[in-house]
């Protein structure tokens, strides 16, 4: 069994605290750390500590789960890597490559895993366009179209607090982004465009030759939908999904053929994460979905983003070495 400190008592936490519980007695969720009271750590059995540095060093954790503001993600994830923990880290990594850096190295020196939550690589319906752009049947991926659209609320008030989130090209288009890395490749360069605090477009340019072209804004108008969409366009076809509230569902457009809606089974993506970071740490391997390089690439892209908004002018992609 491996024993859970979740470290941020926020939503997130209690999101991964549910997804942790629907693995029954693989794993305990035996502490939870928050400088503010926590009011759902007895329903998961759990102690709860204020005292953020005693809950990550224990020796009665195994794995430490970060859902702090990104800000604190540097500090925290280092100092449990250091103990020798395994660590599931919330997205984005780092607000910048140094925070990143700092990470990375930690990871690199420590027995512990490392992986960064990018959780929409678990969401069925982008599990299905990912397996039919890499099975072939339409061509080679050229390009990517997505976006990310929400009406301001307070709920989201914090996403406006760059100091916090990084803003909307930050925190917001993160999953985007490592979905455009993950279907087109590396990425190359990156041409953003702002439209107020809470607008942003952003073009990205894979070594590969391929473009995405990704929108996010937190500032539609009132009663506007959560909205997401990504559209895949590959040599020989189309295949995209609309999320619209309804039926979870995935269609593919060919030349010269009606189009094919494939309708996805729903899933509690948050739980099919946890599940596949207990399964890798069971089999002895390496994270292969929101690894360390995956986290590395999404967030280089993101301060590239930014870069260009400040700049107007197309920035180059900054990795650590």
């Amino acid at each position: 069994m491996r024993r859970i400190a979740i470290i941020g008592a926020g939503r997130m936490g209690l999101v991964h605290a549910k997804a942790w519980s629907s693995l029954g007695d693989r794993v305990a969720i035996t502490s939870v750390a928050s400088r503010k009271p926590v009011d759902w750590a007895d329903q998961f059995g759990a102690r709860q500590s204020a005292d953020i540095e005693r809950v990550v060093t224990s020796p009665e954790v195994d794995i430490v789960d970060i859902c702090l503001p990104t800000p604190m993600h540097p500090r925290v994830a280092v100092l449990a890597l250091e103990a020798g923990k395994h660590v599931l880290c919330e997205k984005p990594m780092a607000l910048d490559m140094a925070g990143v850096q700092q990470i990375t190295e930690a990871a690199r020196r420590g027995p512990g895993r490392l992986m960064i939550a990018h959780v929409v690589r678990f969401f069925p319906a982008y599990a299905a366009i990912r397996e039919i752009v890499e099975s072939g049947r339409l061509g080679a991926p050229t390009n990517l179209s997505a976006h990310r659209l929400a009406a301001g609320s307070r709920s989201i008030a914090w996403l406006r607090d760059a100091t916090q989130s990084g803003g909307v090209a930050m925190d917001l288009l993160v999953h985007d982004y490592d979905q455009a890395n993950l279907l087109l490749g590396p990425p190359q360069s990156v041409y953003a465009q702002s439209h107020g605090r809470e607008g942003v477009n952003v073009i990205i340019r894979h070594a590969g030759g391929g473009l995405s072209a990704i929108e996010g804004n937190t500032a539609m108008p009132a009663g506007f939908p959560f909205s997401t969409a990504i559209r895949v366009h590959c040599e020989g076809g189309v295949v995209e999904h609309h999320a619209d509230g309804g039926d979870l569902r995935v269609i593919v457009r060919e030349p010269g053929v009606a189009p094919v809606v494939q309708v996805i089974d729903p899933v509690d993506p948050y739980a099919v994460q946890a599940c596949h970071f207990i399964d890798r740490l069971d089999a002895g391997l390496p994270m292969d979905e929101g690894s360390p390089e995956q986290g590395i690439a999404a967030v280089a892209v993101a301060t590239a983003a930014l870069a260009s908004i400040r700049s107007g002018q197309p920035e180059a992609i900054r990795q650590p070495g």
